[in-house]
């Protein structure tokens, strides 16, 4: 690969739930071609099968193994949460995050209200245990809904549907079952290489509220907030993804050639 060449940090997508990695098709449009980029499937998402334990421990170890040297890891929603849990545990395959509407809880509680009714995930699991393409349908409208790209992003989604394989049913539960239960804020409190979070200013699944409190857990964690963006910000304003992730890499690359650390 050129990147192991040249010494360039390499890449690496995670896409959300009930996705798969035919999602970042409009990122990849944006980066430069010579970047080495993999966009894994998620187990038991797209063609990527099932694993015997579909747990976060599991799944991050999982990915983590396919990767030879420290990356720069982009995470979509839940592909953030599993971005972060790997850079916890396997800080050698870690360079630098990007993480797209991601928080360290995506269900509200007393302590941190910035997130989301957990009847919101138990809903979707059930509808789409009953009608998935509807529900798919409904589900990729949200990430764009009430943002002035919205209906600019329905040929858009129409594409991504028709290219997207359903998700393995124990895989869509498990991951519901992530979002639902995962508490990352101490991981977040420790996260000491360059981190940047993407939120959108029109979410409806993760309140852009959560970009002051993110900077109180770490004030290292850089926090962007794209007013008309929705939950698919790698979809409405993928120049804007790609322009951050080059400037990441670069910045890398040169802090890896000065031979400093990240703290």
């Amino acid at each position: 690969m050129s990147d192991e060449r040249s010494g360039a940090i390499p890449v690496v997508c995670l896409h959300g739930w009930a996705m798969s990695s035919v999602v970042w098709q409009p990122l990849l449009d944006k980066l430069p071609l010579q970047r080495s980029v993999s966009c894994p499937d998620l187990p038991g998402h797209g063609l990527a099968a099932p694993l015997a334990n579909m747990d976060l421990d599991s799944i991050a170890a999982h990915l983590a193994a396919g990767v030879k040297r420290p990356a720069i890891w982009i995470g979509w929603s839940l592909g953030a949460i599993i971005a972060v849990h790997i850079a916890r545990r396997y800080p050698d395959k870690v360079s630098g995050l990007v993480l797209l509407a991601n928080t360290p809880r995506f269900v509200a509680d007393e302590d941190w209200p910035f997130a989301v009714d957990e009847k919101i995930f138990s809903d979707f699991g059930h509808d789409l245990a009953q009608d998935y393409e509807r529900t798919l349908r409904r589900f990729m409208a949200l990430q764009v809904l009430g943002t002035r790209a919205g209906n600019n992003m329905k040929a858009c989604i129409r594409q991504l549907q028709k290219r997207l394989t359903p998700p393995d049913p124990a895989a869509l539960e498990q991951g519901l079952n992530i979002l639902l239960h995962t508490d990352q804020r101490d991981d977040y409190r420790q996260l000491d290489i360059p981190v940047s979070c993407i939120l959108g200013g029109k979410d409806t699944l993760v309140p852009a509220a959560a970009a002051s409190a993110i900077d109180k857990l770490n004030e290292r964690i850089e926090v962007h907030c794209i007013d008309d963006a929705g939950h698919a910000p790698l979809l409405s304003h993928s120049e804007r993804i790609a322009q951050l992730v080059e400037s990441m890499c670069e910045a890398g690359v040169d802090v890896n050639r000065t031979g400093a650390g990240h703290g």
